[in-house]
């Protein structure tokens, strides 16, 4: 593991970098502005990038910029004494770059801060760029051998923790590197084309793994969300596919949500609202994902008749201790509610975030304190342990 440490006071640095020490992280490189991490940044490859905001010379949020340009970008983590409303104004700027921002530090650093970040950087894959890491017949072969299947992470109700649903998260199974998450093959399926290929892959092993689920146990309306792109979401043809694809496998359409995600605009507005609609109709539910990383998803809540929004987890981390997020967070679930959507909040990972989703009225909660993503045969276990709502 390679670490980037930039900040502009030598004492910072020197604290950061002993405490990396002490939790057995060796390789550690400082910058003391953007700039200089810029330069270590084209030269070689990090895991984590660990940096202040408010720097002289080219401060932390033009740094975003710029990573935003290279092929590789590490995980990163803010480290800053800026007030609530700025830092999640840098939040937003990461997340208009789609980079992969997961955590922030405060000081004076604190030991349990730090530990659970790098627990959180220890989980997660390396990171890549928009750049397509795979060959084109790499990812065709993959898709036929049925190779990248979905792993499913649960959602349940706040209160009494019963699983109401799942998310079907993509999933290669590579022959050689082991399982790869869609971070690092995503891109490519986007470059090459082939996403509309992986929907249609996910959406079919989703029906064959509920089918194979519900004669192992009893299911009580357990739903399945699974994700669309923008241009998928306007193929004229999708309603129509999706329709005779759940009456050809005999899945009931109630049972799936298709959730639109915001990292690309709606390119045809009107069409995305004629097939929400026909979508609807058809008997799906329709979900707006990652609300909250930008301005997209409130458009969108207002053009589109959505059954459900998930809330983005920038916005429910660490909200329990985040005065500004808590009032976006209850102003966005106010409006929700106003127009009879149903609300889940993604990113919990701590109790104290669950119990304030609890009293803010959120329908359904998702992320790490529930549980992992998990393959398909591990699911009848888990709902068996956890129960069903």
């Amino acid at each position: 593991m390679r670490v980037l440490v930039v900040d502009d006071h030598d004492l910072q640095r020197f604290a950061l970098k002993q405490a990396l020490r002490e939790i057995g992280i060796e390789s550690i490189d400082e910058a003391q502005d953007g700039r200089a991490a810029l330069d270590l940044l084209v030269q070689r490859r990090y895991d984590l990038m660990i940096s202040d905001l408010n720097m002289p010379g080219m401060d932390g949020v033009l740094l975003l910029r710029h990573l935003a340009l290279l092929p590789h970008v590490p995980h990163i983590v803010f480290n800053s004494t800026l007030s609530k409303d700025m830092l999640m104004g840098a939040y937003r700027v990461a997340s208009f770059y789609n980079l992969p921002v997961i955590g922030s530090l405060n000081k004076p650093l604190s030991m349990e801060q730090l530990c659970k970040l790098w627990q959180a950087v220890a989980r997660r894959p390396a990171w890549n760029s928009q750049l397509p890491g795979f060959e084109r017949s790499e990812l065709e072969l993959a898709l036929q051998r049925g190779e990248i299947v979905p792993w499913y992470q649960p959602q349940a109700d706040p209160g009494l923790l019963r699983v109401v649903g799942v998310e079907a998260l993509a999933r290669w199974n590579h022959p050689t590197r082991g399982v790869l998450e869609p971070s690092e093959f995503l891109p490519g399926l986007e470059h090459y084309g082939l996403d509309e290929s992986l929907f249609f892959a996910i959406f079919r092993a989703v029906v064959a793994d509920y089918r194979r689920w519900s004669r192992q146990l009893t299911l009580s309306g357990l739903k399945v969300s699974i994700n669309l792109t923008a241009g998928q979401f306007c193929n004229p043809e999708l309603p129509a596919s999706l329709a005779a694809a759940v009456e050809e496998m005999g899945m009931a359409p109630a049972l799936l949500t298709l959730e639109l995600t915001e990292t690309q605009r709606l390119k045809n507005i009107y069409q995305a609202l004629e097939n929400a609609i026909r979508l609807r109709m058809a008997g799906f539910r329709v979900s707006l994902d990652d609300v909250g990383s930008g301005y997209n998803g409130l458009q969108y809540l207002r053009e589109l008749p959505v059954t459900a929004i998930k809330i983005d987890r920038s916005l429910v981390a660490g909200a329990a201790e985040d005065e500004v997020a808590r009032d976006i967070l209850e102003s966005t679930i106010l409006l929700a509610k106003d127009r009879n959507i149903q609300v889940v909040a993604e990113g919990v990972s701590e109790e104290a975030d669950l119990q304030l989703m609890a009293r803010l009225g959120v329908d359904y909660v998702q992320g790490y304190l529930l549980g992992w993503p998990m393959p398909a045969e591990r699911v009848p276990d888990y709902l068996r342990r956890r129960g069903q709502g």
